[in-house]
């Protein structure tokens, strides 16, 4: 090539090196070197820039994950105190709310957590209780204890207490032992019954210490990645010259054949130099060319290898396992989540045969749906039990170029609970289908969505025809509406109900029936209405067949009384006719006590039927909080406690149940009973539950009377009325019982008076009846059964009882027998 100048850079390059002329070939070889050495470099260049960003996002991801973990830690401790005095304010029985307090806060001050972390109580008027993990001597206003007086702690925890679940804010404060302030975050919630906000707070500095050692190793790790490219680039760099010279040569080598072609045709030196001179304008065109391609690859390269990177970081942060195989069945990739179900780590299965790692796998499903997604080069989904680990996976397998890839994720744990669920669904169908009462229950809205096959033959109906249906579908109008007047009313009190209804169907037909409604509370927070009920149409029938039996007995009496006064064969049919109703009189007693043995049947399934199913439910609800409560969240938790009570209540109401059942059947002994002597031994169990409560309880009984009564019939009368008194003298300040008793010379009169909160006249007949409650249970325990066991017992002794009372000054029992 001829010397030549020209505006370019390579005028300027030959000028610098002293450069007087140029062959193909070096030309040649120092584009492809500098544009090689310059596409590495960038892309070096730009790696090192995304592995900066990489690094910072994950410095900036840790702090945050760090702090949140922090605050989540600090709002479990704060939940722990909640529930500590939620426990703590109930036993107000043995200690006033002022010594449940003080002992609330000695505990409290006991409590440390991590390196500094201490538990501060305030209330709601802005005193100080429990401050730098010390209790106070005297309540202090926070304003005048705290040291760095620019923050207004009590106006940011009293707006975070607020908060149906409170909130966490950062400052700078004191160590309990330190001088110098310190990065903390602080939980708060409120504590409304005693006016309280209860805090939780940590110190972040020992977080900053360790982020730093985080932030540290991730540097370290880039600078060994740039190390390690260095080292590469030097190889690659010696294997590019030689490529770049054989590249060079070939290029001379063609372009001397070219220019040997076209100097035959030109022999005139000035064409010549116009053709090196083309061929110079055209080498330059293909240097900017491969200079733009060589832009562009590198482009592609970044993105390719930023893809790479967070497709990784993915895979390796979720919480489903991953494994990836090759086509010879070797672990290519094992994820965090895979190696820790395997309990092996991911080094340890790289590289690894999967049937020699896992033999115990081959012959079951999982190994024979591989094979299948490798034959058929298609994705498949399935959930399987694997045998020899005792646990059930939710897997998709999916073909790959290289081989395999599975994803996988334990599902052990919600198919046990399906199938206890589903197990404790078919026990309660099963129960249900196998009572001779009907039974159903209805939504929300009143619509059925269960039918027991005695409801269903009752009405010649059938689940699936009735199912989302209301009352309208099966009764007549009147009775539907009262059906669901009653049904509304229950879902109101949230109480059991219990009536007696005349109901006609839709065809005309009337039945009579002892209906018990109640509600059920879901676990999605839904209530339902369930219900049985009992036939009662042949014994109402029998009743009023005796009735009117007795009627014409009556009536044929008085007949015949007066013919036997006409003639003695009036007499002897009267006799014959007696004789007729006395046989019809047996066969009616006779079926009265086949429906008393249907009723103690009934009552016996009560007992066990229902009970069963109640300890299944208090004994899974027990083991569930016992074995996965650290796995629970506070309301769940709170959602088992209410299960467990209403287990409890319904156990009792049971009980109730069948001693009211038995007070029917039993037989009655009458004593002369010594009256004094007899309720002072009947008052000894009640010694302990006075001093507690600090009940005084006044006996006003003369030493002479004595009441001819049934001894077990009396002391279950007067100790319910006793558990009565007591129980609603619960909130008075200075409860008083007086029981007393007086005679004339035809009764005996006894009465047990309290000064508690008395009830309204207007309800008098309704507290004797069963079920019948004139407080919530939230207020005042009970099943609404003892008054009514009351009156049962008095009327079966013959006796008289009735109550008067002033609301809120207290109620007075009445009992009276005839001499």
């Amino acid at each position: 090539m001829e010397n030549y100048q020209t505006n370019n850079w390579f005028s300027f390059t030959f000028k610098l090196f002293k450069i007087k002329s140029l062959s193909i070939y070096q030309l040649t070889l120092i584009i492809i070197i500098i544009s090689s050495v310059l596409s590495i470099m960038v892309i070096a260049a730009g790696w090192a820039i995304s592995e900066k960003k990489r690094l910072q996002k994950e410095i900036s991801k840790l702090k945050s994950t760090a702090i949140e973990k922090q605050e989540e830690q600090l709002h479990q401790e704060v939940l722990r105190l909640i529930s500590y005095l939620e426990y703590t304010q109930q036993d107000t029985i043995q200690h006033s709310q002022e010594e449940l307090k003080e002992k609330a806060l000695h505990y409290f001050e006991t409590i440390r957590f991590g390196n500094d972390g201490y538990v501060f109580v305030n209330t709601y008027s802005g005193d100080a209780l429990l401050f730098s993990g010390k209790k106070l001597e005297e309540p202090k206003k926070m304003s005048e204890i705290q040291r760095l007086k620019e923050l207004n702690l009590y106006e940011i925890e009293m707006n975070l207490a607020k908060r149906p679940n409170g909130g966490s804010f950062q400052y700078d404060f004191f160590k309990i032992n330190d001088s110098i302030p310190y990065p903390k975050i602080s939980y708060v919630m409120g504590f409304e019954k005693w006016g309280w906000i209860l805090g939780a707070g940590d110190y972040l500095d020992n977080l900053d210490y360790e982020i730093m050692l985080m932030e540290k190793a991730l540097k370290n790790n880039l600078y060994r990645g740039i190390a390690l490219v260095i080292i590469i680039f030097i190889p690659i760099l010696i294997i590019l010259l030689l490529f770049s010279s054989l590249t060079a040569k070939f290029i001379q080598k063609q372009f001397n054949k070219f220019i040997f072609i076209i100097k035959k045709s030109l022999v005139d030196k000035e064409n010549q130099h116009q053709i090196n001179q083309l061929f110079i304008r055209d080498l330059k065109l293909l240097a900017k060319e491969k200079q733009k391609q060589d832009k562009e690859l590198q482009k592609s390269e970044e993105k390719l290898k930023l893809a790479q990177s967070l497709t990784h970081e993915t895979i390796e942060n979720m919480l489903d396992g991953f494994v990836s195989l090759d086509k010879n069945w070797n672990y290519t990739f094992v994820n965090r989540q895979a190696a820790n179900m395997f309990g092996r780590k991911p080094s340890e299965l790289v590289g690894k045969h999967i049937w020699t790692e896992f033999p115990e796998g081959v012959g079951q499903p999982f190994y024979h749906n591989y094979y299948k997604v490798v034959e058929t080069q298609q994705q498949i989904s399935f959930e399987e039990y694997y045998q020899p680990w005792d646990r059930w996976f939710e897997n998709r397998v999916i073909p790959t170029k290289e081989g395999i890839a599975i994803f996988f994720h334990d599902i052990t744990e919600r198919i046990k609970t399906s199938k206890a669920l589903k197990s404790s669904e078919q026990r309660f169908v099963t129960f249900m289908n196998n009572t001779s009462a009907l039974a159903w229950i209805k939504d929300e809205n009143l619509n059925y969505i269960f039918l027991n096959k005695a409801y269903e033959a009752q009405f010649n109906i059938t689940l699936e025809a009735i199912k989302g249906k209301d009352d309208f579908a099966i009764f007549d109008k009147e009775t539907a509406e009262q059906l669901r007047k009653n049904d509304l009313l229950v879902l109101e009190t949230n109480q059991l109900l219990e009536t007696e209804e005349i109901v006609k169907d839709n065809k005309g037909h009337v039945f009579h029936y002892l209906i018990n409604k109640f509600t059920i509370q879901a676990e999605s927070g839904k209530t339902f209405v369930g219900g049985m009920a009992i036939n009662i149409t042949q014994q109402i029938k029998a009743n009023e067949k005796i009735l009117k039996l007795n009627a014409a007995l009556e009536e044929r009496v008085a007949q015949r009384t007066i013919a036997l006064r006409q003639n003695k064969d009036a007499l002897l049919n009267m006799v014959d006719d007696l004789n007729i109703n006395q046989n019809k009189l047996e066969i009616i007693n006779k079926k009265l006590a086949e429906i008393n043995t249907e009723m103690e049947t009934f009552a016996y399934s009560v007992s066990h039927d229902l009970k069963a199913p109640l300890r299944g439910i208090d004994g899974y609800s027990k083991l569930l909080l016992d074995s996965h409560k650290k796995d629970l969240n506070p309301e769940a938790i709170e959602f088992i406690h209410k299960i467990r009570s209403g287990t409890k209540q319904m156990n009792e109401l049971i009980e109730d149940l069948l001693a009211y059942s038995r007070m029917e059947r039993r037989d009655f002994f009458k004593a002369e009973i010594p009256l004094k002597p007899f309720i002072q031994e009947l008052l000894v169990p009640y010694l302990k539950i006075t001093e507690e409560k600090q009940l005084t309880i006044n006996l006003l009984i003369p030493d002479d009377i004595r009441i001819d009564v049934d001894k077990e019939g009396l002391k279950l009368v007067l100790r319910n009325l006793i558990d009565n008194a007591i129980k609603f003298t619960h909130h008075t300040q200075q409860p008083t019982i007086e029981i007393g008793a007086s005679q004339t010379e035809t009764h005996y009169k006894v009465y047990v008076k309290d000064n508690g909160v008395g009830f309204d006249m207007k309800y008098h007949d309704r507290i004797f009846k069963i079920f019948q409650r004139l407080h919530l249970q939230e207020e005042y325990e009970g099943t609404g059964i003892g008054l009514a066991m009351v009156a049962k017992a008095v009327q079966r002794m013959n006796g008289t009882v009735w109550a008067e009372s002033i609301l809120g000054e207290g109620a007075s029992f009445f009992i009276e027998f005839k001499k």
